[in-house]
Parts: C-alpha cells; sequence; structure tokens
C-alpha cells in the first residue's frame, strides 16, 4: 500500500515538474526572439500574453493533476484489501474445490471399487442394463489429465459418426469393453451417461484392447497410454433385452 502512495505522489511531482518546465521554455523562447527591424511591435507585447497563457494553461493542468489524484484515492482504497492468511486462503481454496465436486455429481463405486460419476441419469422407466442384454453405446476416452484419446459416434476428428454405436452383449465373458467400464455400467438405464476411472489393472488389457479406435490417432495415443488410468465416458443408448433379437 505504502508503494503505491510514493508512486502517486512521484507521479504528481513529476508532472508538474514538466508543467513549469514547459511553460518556462515558452515564455523564455518568446523573450529571446528579436524583432524585425523594419517592424515596430505595438506597446502591448506578445512575451506578457505568452506568459499569461502559459500560467493559465500549468493552472489548468495543475488542477487536472489535483483532480485525478483525488479521484484515484477512493479506487486505491477499494483495490487494495488487506491480505489473506493462510487459513483464510486454504478455506477459501476448500470451498471451491468442494463447489466443484458438487457440480460434478457424488463419486461412487462399483463392486469392485471402481470410481464413477453420473452426471447424467436415464428416465426411471427407461430399459435397465442387465447380464445378457445387447447394449449399444456412445463412448469418450481421456487420459487422466483430461487430454482426448479417441471416441465413437460423438463426431469428433471430423468423423461422420453420430449415429454410430457400440454394441457389447452386457456380462459376456468376451469382453468388448474394459471390465473396470463394464462394472461401473451396472444398474445404468437408456439416456444415461457414467464417467467412469479406469485403473490399468482393469483396462483396455482386460477386453483384448476393445473398442478399438478407428483413426491413426487414437490407436497411437492408446498405444502410448494404455497402461495408465484413463477416463471412459460411456452413454448407453439402446438396450436389447436377453432373448430378444438385437435390431441393428
Amino acid at each position: 500500500m505504502k508503494r503505491f502512495w510514493i508512486f502517486l505522489l512521484a507521479f504528481n511531482v513529476i508532472f508538474i515538474l514538466v508543467i513549469d518546465i514547459h511553460a518556462f521554455s515558452i515564455s523564455h523562447l518568446h523573450r529571446r526572439s528579436p524583432h524585425p527591424p523594419h517592424r515596430r511591435r505595438p506597446a502591448a507585447t506578445l512575451p506578457s500574453t505568452s506568459m499569461s497563457a502559459a500560467s493559465t494553461r500549468r493552472s489548468h493542468l495543475s488542477s487536472a493533476a489535483v483532480a485525478l489524484t483525488a479521484s484515484l484515492l477512493p479506487l486505491a482504497a477499494v483495490a487494495k484489501s488487506p491480505p489473506l492468511s493462510i487459513e483464510e486462503a486454504r478455506e477459501i481454496g476448500e470451498r471451491k474445490r468442494e463447489a466443484e465436486e458438487a457440480a460434478k455429481g457424488p463419486l461412487l463405486r462399483s463392486s469392485k471399487g471402481v470410481r464413477y460419476r453420473e452426471p447424467v441419469k436415464g428416465p426411471s422407466d427407461a430399459p435397465l442394463c442387465e447380464k445378457g442384454d445387447t447394449c449399444k453405446v456412445k463412448y469418450q476416452v481421456y487420459k487422466g489429465n483430461g487430454d482426448y484419446v479417441f471416441s465413437l459416434g460423438y463426431g469428433r476428428e471430423f468423423k461422420q459418426d453420430r449415429l454410430d454405436t457400440y454394441a457389447i452383449k452386457y456380462g459376456d465373458p468376451d469382453k468388448k469393453i474394459p471390465l473396470a467400464v463394464e462394472d461401473a455400467m451396472s444398474g445404468m438405464r437408456v439416456g444415461s451417461l457414467r464417467k467412469i476411472l479406469v485403473p490399468p489393472e482393469l483396462g483396455f488389457n482386460t477386453s483384448n484392447q476393445r473398442p478399438e479406435p478407428d483413426t491413426f490417432s487414437g490407436k497411437r495415443k492408446l498405444a502410448v497410454h494404455i497402461n495408465e488410468p484413463l477416463l471412459f465416458e460411456v452413454e448407453l443408448v439402446k438396450v436389447n433385452k436377453k432373448g430378444r433379437p438385437a435390431d441393428e
């Protein structure tokens, strides 16, 4: 706070000095300029008028500087608030994190301890994903830091796949999705979207690296990060109940 007031005072002093020097230079210049020999000046000489104008200009500028300083005082008082203590800063950070977590929805755990959230819930009367059902899903896969890896059904990477879905037989021994994803889909209804944290031990190596990316970029990213925790967003689009033919 003291630095601000020192800076403001120094600024005004320099501003007024510059005005004084400028006015002095103008008056001195007019005093030294000789009159042409063949012309006579009237009694009211130009230097006195210039000095008066310069003095008036200096007075106006000085008043403007004072007014500027006065207008900045309340702003400085408002802008400069007392510093927070470590405890106050920690409390503010914790409240912010709690608000962000609450906005994401509650953190849930599957039977195998897989963590997931369900930011979008389908209608309570929508078909339920159960063992033996053929479920059609759309998905997006991200790295743990949020970087995109690959997807299906969302038109990303300039793909024309918004109407495409990926069919799995829920609970089938021949896994077509990572075991962590299948486990976290338990009880999911059509229209729901879940964000599942896939640990490496329950990841793509448990499903023979399926679903397989359909772009070169996606294949390369998955190969590099397959042994890292990944975020698998799955949206349940349709369910064909067990015993019913799967309509393509």
